[in-house]
């Protein structure tokens, strides 16, 4: 692609009203307000920030660099080409590290005043999952199996360090004054002490046998982990004594990324979905409102009110929480629960239960940002764990069943077709 991208501008959107009312499941929908849309040559992979106030994007040719001057009005000031596409992007400091899909990582200065370049390269040699910048170090996921360190205290020349195999699968990675968090598969999380990069060993864990960390976020002395579907808070003030402080609502999506700003904490998930939660005190996480995304978030970041999602076929959204209406789910909940959501069009399909187990199917139209309406319901049996739209069918296996088909042209009349591996 060319390297001339004034098409990169910042178009501005009518922001849409809140749903107003409850919701026929256990949370209301609410359509946040789009400040803008980040145009890009192309499916936006990764977003991070700069502790300078610069929004840094991940695009196939390369990486570009935003001005976040009006946070709800970026602006592009660069753009940093690479040979092949980026996969992640990391930022600390005044400084930026991208991936590749060749698993080779790219070094960069953003000094003021002087037009930004790369510094450095330096191929991994093994697939590389997640990655984290802070200060001198940098954390990468590999293969999901090792923690790999790399020395970055030299922006000309970077150097693979320590690395250790911990007991579980890795899926996530934050770092901070040295200290790394990894996210694994039983743990919850490991806590490496990088500070001598090419010794890194193990200070803590969550000390929750069975738990997920899937994605993790991090802000002095509070580790969030999210564990599927619901995020837990840790105090990692004491590397080797973590404390954990508490747990949000459970929701039924399952959380894919989150970040945190100010007093919120944002989530992208598996059903494109932006959630948010009020941090309301150390350990106490209420859970605000949602909305719906136009596609699967690949990243996700988050300055003041503003939250940068990469979820369009070609760029990414400026989400403006200033003056959004957030309802409290709990308060809402006419004793049901969502378990699984899909979106087609202007329908969306949510499956919720209660307490006695009884489910249902809702079909309900999101074309009209004023309301929220339903359209059609079905009984279900069985808790939902997964769900498909297709523009005339449902798909949905629960607990109970494999795969049950739901025909829906008529979205007041939802039909079962069969269920099948009963």
């Amino acid at each position: 692609m060319s390297r001339i991208l004034p098409i990169l501008l910042l178009l501005g959107v009518a922001g849409a009203t809140p749903v107003a009312g409850q919701s026929c499941w256990d949370y209301a929908e609410v359509r946040w307000p789009a400040a803008g849309t980040l145009l890009g040559p192309g499916p936006l992979q990764a977003v991070a920030l700069t502790d300078d106030g610069r929004l840094v994007g991940a695009f196939a040719e390369g990486v570009a660099i935003y001005d976040l001057a009006d946070p709800g009005a970026p602006y592009l000031v660069n753009f940093l080409g690479t040979d092949a596409p980026v996969t992640e992007v990391a930022a600390a400091g005044d400084r930026v590290l991208a991936l590749t899909d060749a698993n080779v990582l790219w070094y960069g200065v953003l000094t003021p005043g002087q037009p930004p370049a790369w510094s450095d390269t330096l191929g991994i040699g093994a697939a590389v999952d997640r990655i984290s910048l802070d200060r001198d170090i940098a954390a990468l996921v590999v293969a999901g199996e090792a923690l790999q360190i790399v020395d970055v205290s030299d922006p000309k020349a970077l150097r693979l360090a320590g690395s250790v195999v911990p007991p579980s699968r890795l899926y996530d990675v934050v770092s901070d004054r040295g200290m790394v968090y990894a996210g694994s598969q039983y743990d919850g999380f490991y806590l490496y002490d990088a500070t001598d990069p090419d010794r890194p060993h193990l200070r803590g864990d969550s000390g929750i046998v069975l738990m997920t960390g899937n994605a993790l976020a991090y802000r002095y002395p509070d580790l969030y982990v999210c564990n599927y579907n619901n995020v837990w808070s840790f105090d990692v003030s004491v590397p080797a004594t973590p404390e954990l402080l508490g747990t949000s609502d459970t929701v039924g999506p399952f959380m894919l990324r989150v970040a945190v700003s100010k007093d919120r904490l944002y989530g992208v998930s598996d059903s494109r979905q932006l959630i948010m939660y009020r941090i309301d005190a150390p350990g106490q996480l209420s859970l605000l409102g949602h909305a719906p995304l136009p596609a699967q978030a690949r990243g996700l970041a988050a300055r003041d009110d503003h939250v940068y999602t990469a979820a369009l076929a070609s760029g990414g959204i400026v989400h403006d929480l200033r003056d959004a209406a957030h309802p409290d789910f709990t308060q809402q909940a006419f004793g049901r629960r969502l378990r699984v959501q899909d979106f087609r069009g202007d329908r969306a399909y949510m499956i919720s239960d209660d307490d006695s187990g009884e489910g249902r199917l809702d079909i309900l139209t999101i074309s009209d940002a004023d309301t929220l309406a339903l359209l059609g319901s079905l009984p279900i049996f069985g808790r939902a764990v997964a769900i498909q739209a297709t523009d005339d069918l449902v798909l949905f296996s629960t607990d109970a069943t494999d795969l049950t088909t739901v025909d829906v042209p008529d979205p007041a009349a939802p039909r079962s077709l069969g269920i099948s591996g009963t």
